[in-house]
């Protein structure tokens, strides 16, 4: 929650900036890569862990305004977090699985200050769990939300890197916070 507030912060103070460059606008693709945490309940247990993101996203922008544009993400991303469960009883150890992860939604992007743009973020979320052992395989889809907030800083024209925090809540069991960088490319 502090990371989130300090993010809008930091988005209000450089949204108030004069704005000396543009919006984007155009076909991107960017890799992701970022720390991931979930939280979950499984079985009356509450797991929470933290592991590596990694992923890529593609998106098309357009803009509005000089200081504003309006866009739309895809994004696909998987993650190295594991839970190992043994259950009183059971002879066997479970592997939970925090697996792939898929989102598309809507994008605010707003100028900055010269080659430095913030965006806001939100939308659907779809998260896959497996529950894993020697003989079983059982993947869990599930539905959810995302938001988030971040800033894009261009190196050259077509070439940026970004950085972002979203929060991502699984129905009542799942939630995700992670923290993200980026590095792409617009054409």
């Amino acid at each position: 929650m502090k990371i989130a507030i300090s993010l809008a912060m930091m988005a209000a103070t450089v949204w108030a900036m004069p704005a000396s460059a543009q919006t984007n606008s155009g076909l991107r693709t960017e890799l992701k890569l970022g720390k991931d945490s979930s939280s979950l309940a499984f079985f009356g247990m509450n797991l929470s862990k933290s592991g590596l993101l990694y992923g890529g996203e593609i998106g098309y922008d357009v803009q509005v305004t000089p200081t504003l544009s309006l866009g739309l993400d895809a994004e696909a991303t998987a993650s190295s977090i594991r839970y190992p469960i043994k259950m009183a009883y059971v002879p066997t150890t479970y592997t939970l699985s925090v697996a792939r992860d898929l989102y598309t939604g809507a994008r605010l992007t707003l100028v900055g200050a010269k080659n430095f743009n913030i965006y806001l973020k939100a939308g659907y979320a779809n998260g896959r769990t497996s529950l894993n052992t020697a003989l079983l395989h059982y993947p869990n889809n599930s539905a959810g939300f995302r938001k988030g907030i971040g800033a894009q800083y261009s190196v050259t024209p077509h070439l940026y890197v970004s950085a972002e925090y979203r929060h991502t809540q699984y129905g009542e069991a799942v939630s995700r916070q992670q923290i993200v960088s980026g590095l792409g490319y617009r054409f």
